[in-house]
Order: C-alpha cells, then sequence, then structure tokens
C-alpha cells in the first residue's frame, strides 16, 4: 500500500513510494470497514433516500435553532447557505469573539 506500482514487486530496498493521491489508493477494500458500509446501506435501503434526506433537513435546522438560541444570533455566522434545499446536511460556521 503506498509503493510505486511499478516497482511494488521488485522486493527492493528503501520504500519507494507512489507520489500523490495515486498512493494512497486500495485495490480491496479492509473487510471490517466493508461491512459497517454494507450495514448502512441496508438502512439506506429500508428506509428510503427521501425519509433520510427529510431527517437530515429536520437535525440540521434543529441544529442552528440551538446554535441561534444558545449562543445568540451575533455570537457566530453560518458560512453555508440559509436555504436548506442548497446546503446538504451540514452548516460551516464561523464563530465571533470566544464562543
Amino acid at each position: 500500500w503506498g509503493h510505486n506500482e511499478g516497482t511494488r514487486f521488485d522486493m527492493t530496498k528503501p520504500f519507494d513510494a507512489e507520489e500523490g493521491a495515486k498512493g494512497f489508493q486500495l485495490s480491496n477494500p479492509p473487510i471490517l470497514q466493508a461491512v459497517s458500509l454494507l450495514a448502512s446501506l441496508e438502512i439506506f435501503n429500508s428506509v428510503g433516500m427521501e425519509a433520510i434526506r427529510n431527517k437530515s433537513l429536520l437535525i440540521t435546522g434543529y441544529l442552528e435553532m440551538l446554535l441561534a438560541n444558545r449562543l445568540g444570533e451575533g455570537a457566530f455566522k453560518v458560512l453555508t447557505p440559509t436555504d436548506p434545499e442548497q446546503r446538504g446536511a451540514q452548516l460551516s460556521l464561523f464563530l465571533k469573539g470566544n464562543v
């Protein structure tokens, strides 16, 4: 993993690293990660993406409301679009002062 593809099987030293992101490629995913991915995909499939998206809109909006109520509107700035249809399920924040 990470070895130069051209010399990978020469079994020579020192380690000949592949440059850039290409060195982080995997031909086979680790089995434990693949099993957890399968479990999440099964949940997505059983519930449906529309229900998952609706919940993401609710909990992202809820977080935004909690921040405004607990910290006050002036304590932070939401950098992501205010329209939930344009921001996905995350809030990027700029915290002001000693928050």
